[in-house]
């Protein structure tokens, strides 16, 4: 994998003692928030770079917010999402449809 799929990402967001969810939209290694319910994350921004081995690392940016994260990417298109610095959370990005925020119902 060099590059991250082109289409939108829910990700789910700890911190704070709350989940916060973000639906990202990538084209061309190139990301952008374009639904969140929180609304000081609407609007960031960023450029993937390739780490290695499924792994990439964006810097997110808007006028409110600035956050670090590594995407590792799994079999199944979704990713584990690591914050820099990472405090455990149990995050990650799971492809969408559209600007939904409503996750993709699992196969069981």
């Amino acid at each position: 994998m060099k590059s991250v799929p082109d289409g939108h990402f829910l990700v789910n967001l700890q911190g704070e003692g709350k989940t916060r969810l973000v639906n990202i939209e990538v084209r061309d290694n190139a990301a952008k928030c374009v639904n969140s319910n929180d609304a000081q994350l609407k609007g960031l921004q960023g450029k993937f770079q390739l780490i290695g081995n499924g792994v990439f690392l964006i810097f997110f940016q808007n006028e409110n917010h600035r956050a670090s994260q590594y995407w590792l990417f799994r079999q199944d298109g979704s990713a584990a999402v690591k914050e820099v610095p990472d405090r455990g959370e149990k995050q990650t990005a799971v492809p969408v449809k559209d600007g939904s925020m409503e996750a993709p119902k699992r196969d069981r």
